[in-house]
């Protein structure tokens, strides 16, 4: 408990990465045939968020955890950051793709879900940030970055954590991670994290924007097909998420990524 209270943040990461490849890893012992049986996949994902709880409430009691969950369903922000947190996902794979095309590349949309599948998997995906992964990587573990470094550097850290954390999915043969190159996962993940701590704190800490931001990124790339096909798609969305990512730096400021320092109470 002591450990805990002292290093709080430290023991997030500590238990999500030992939860997630546990459960990654017994996948992958039981497809090469070393056991018989396989930890719940959704466990890695909601060790994240029940980390997160447990984690708070030892180290900051009551009102840590009225803290956290104040931050859950923040939704009273700005309309435009619906719109941004919706629309630039899907400005990245579009921008990506008609790179590709323009060099003669040929690259199909709507292969996986159809134009009607988007609005049920946008919910869908949600739902499922807001109860998982966001509480965790935006809602405690941002949140505490903060503290101790510029918005920049924490999301540098939490993109490279978060990244690193979805190792073990490269090597399970099926999964999207594993038909792409790590190292441009990784650049991703960073670049995804900056463009995240810039809506973050722009709407006072709110996971709701965060999950919906997730839910979007990830919606996108199915329906737009951004980690199938070429390869050179994926490279260049990666471009230009950072191309995205160093035009907010630029603007906003590596200190805060918000001029007007709207993250005041969280």
């Amino acid at each position: 408990m002591s450990f805990i209270r002292k290093y709080p943040l430290a023991t997030f990461f500590i238990l999500v990465y030992a939860i997630a490849w546990l459960v990654w890893g017994s996948k992958i012992a039981a497809t090469f045939g070393w056991i018989s049986f396989q930890l719940p996949e959704n466990l890695a994902f909601f060790g994240i968020s029940i980390s997160a709880v447990m984690i708070s409430a030892i180290a900051d009691g009551k009102a840590g955890i009225n803290k956290f969950f104040s931050r859950l369903m923040r939704w009273r922000v700005r309309g435009k950051w619906y719109a941004i947190a919706f629309f630039i996902p899907a400005g990245i794979s579009l921008a990506a793709i008609g790179l590709h095309s323009l060099l003669g590349g040929n690259h199909q949309i709507a292969t996986i879900i159809p134009l009607q599948g988007i609005l049920p998997l946008f919910i869908e995906q949600i739902i499922i940030h807001l109860l998982t992964e966001e509480p965790g990587w935006r809602g405690f573990a941002l949140s505490r970055l903060q503290e101790n470094f510029t918005a920049l550097w924490a999301s540098f850290i939490l993109g490279l954590s978060w990244g690193i954390w979805h190792f073990p999915l490269f090597l399970i043969p099926g999964t999207p991670q594993a038909s792409i190159p790590f190292v441009g996962f990784l650049l991703s993940t960073i670049a995804i994290a900056i463009l995240m701590t810039w809506i973050y704190n722009h709407t006072k800490g709110s996971v709701l924007l965060a999950a919906f931001f997730h839910a979007a990124y990830n919606t996108t790339l199915v329906f737009f097909g951004t980690l199938w096909g070429d390869l050179r798609v994926f490279w260049f969305y990666v471009a230009v998420t950072w191309i995205a990512a160093i035009f907010v730096v630029i603007i906003e400021g590596a200190a805060h990524l918000d001029r007007k320092k709207t993250l005041t109470a969280t």
